[in-house]
């Protein structure tokens, strides 16, 4: 009888230690998902506000893609716009316990700025109406979760998600006329056209002022830029996919939108030992003073001799170790046919990613004499000038 006491004794504190086991279970798991949904919301109030420091410290290692986005200054204003009204909602909550992981559903609401733009709005009527919107459109995401001790912070993956997302609000909207939309995007359609090598389109919406486009093209020309440039567009390849740009507008009157373009990538200027040598300079100072003094000025064409610099710079690009963040000023503007285009003060930074190719031509002036004489010599082995030109030449340049 004993023995079947302690039995029953026995079953029934087991269930009593069962029972409280999982009740301790069911407080951790409820903790749990009630500190996953307030991590979340806080993540998300903290971009709805656009504090995006406070976001960061919410994220693993504060790997927060959306605190991350560099932007320009319309889609931050129609970011700011699209915020006025965004809301969401935690429809679910599912904890991974043996994982340490957690997945919070959610939904947000936000006014769609391809839903509110118009062909005939004006930028102003837009973000007016952008901010008014109370027609909104949703998008349901699931927020992941890992857990940090008694905490839990966002993945970085999420975070990705939603910047992109937010990056792409509002892409596909083109306004008319001159505003600054229109200028920054022009402005990175310009960019976009030189790092893909498409040249043509490049130089068909820069324009120098008091020239005509085919000035213009004869000026690019003399920088071994040209329609069928093929070194060149190779350089700007390896450039650009190896940059970073940002944009800003600093000025806006009735006729002209001012574009600082910052372009941060390799710093070029560690090429330069690579250009300062024998086999690069003295083919182009060759043809500089051919044509200088054989064609004429007005006649020069040295994207032949260009092309040996470009096609340098381009293989030695991933030699670069520093980076360098340069500037360069554009301002857009309308012409008499309603079509934007840029213009800007140095031809040779607009078309160099911010760099001034004219600084391969800076060397010393001992150096200078020698590629100079060389150059004389290797135009006389082509047979492009004769003996006396030769001697003629050499002596009053490079003595």
């Amino acid at each position: 009888m004993k023995s079947f006491s302690r039995k029953v004794s026995s079953a029934a504190m087991a269930l009593v230690i069962a029972s409280m086991s999982m009740s301790v279970a069911g407080c951790s798991l409820m903790k749990n998902r009630e500190a996953a949904r307030e991590t979340t919301m806080e993540y998300l109030d903290a971009v709805i506000d656009g504090k995006f420091d406070k976001a960061a410290k919410c994220v693993e290692d504060e790997e927060d893609a959306v605190s991350a986005l560099e932007i320009d200054s319309f889609k931050a204003q129609l970011l700011d716009a699209v915020m006025k009204s965004a809301s969401y909602e935690i429809t679910d909550t599912t904890i991974f316990s043996s994982k340490g992981e957690g997945e919070v559903d959610i939904t947000f609401s936000y006014a769609d700025p391809e839903t509110v733009f118009e062909d005939d709005m004006d930028i102003d009527t837009f973000f007016e109406a952008l901010e008014d919107c109370d027609d909104l459109s949703e998008e349901d995401f699931t927020v992941t979760l890992v857990q940090d001790d008694e905490d839990w912070l966002i993945t970085s993956d999420f975070t990705e998600d939603l910047a992109d997302f937010l990056m792409s609000l509002g892409e596909d909207i083109e306004f008319k006329g001159l505003n600054e939309a229109s200028a920054i995007a022009l402005v990175q359609q310009y960019y976009d056209d030189l790092g893909s090598g498409n040249i043509t389109d490049a130089i068909s919406i820069y324009k120098l002022e008091g020239y005509t486009q085919e000035q213009t093209l004869e000026e690019l020309a003399m920088l071994g830029i040209t329609d069928d440039s093929e070194e060149f567009a190779a350089y700007m390849e390896a450039m650009m996919s190896r940059s970073e740009l940002t944009m800003e507008v600093t000025d806006v009157t009735d006729d002209m939108i001012t574009v600082v373009a910052t372009l941060d990538g390799p710093d070029v200027e560690e090429i330069t030992p690579y250009i300062y040598t024998e086999e690069v300079l003295v083919p182009l100072y060759a043809e500089v003073f051919y044509q200088m003094l054989f064609e004429g000025e007005e006649q020069m064409d040295l994207a032949p001799a260009m092309g040996l610099i470009y096609t340098t710079m381009a293989d030695h690009i991933d030699d670069v170790e520093g980076t360098k963040a340069t500037e360069t000023t554009y301002y857009v503007m309308e012409d008499e046919n309603g079509d934007l285009y840029l213009t800007s003060d140095n031809v040779s930074e607009s078309f160099t990613g911010g760099e001034d190719i004219n600084s391969a031509f800076e060397v010393s002036d001992e150096d200078m004499q020698q590629y100079v004489s060389m150059a004389f010599d290797l135009l006389l082995e082509d047979g492009r000038i004769t003996q006396e030109e030769h001697d003629m030449y050499s002596a009053m340049f490079a003595s």
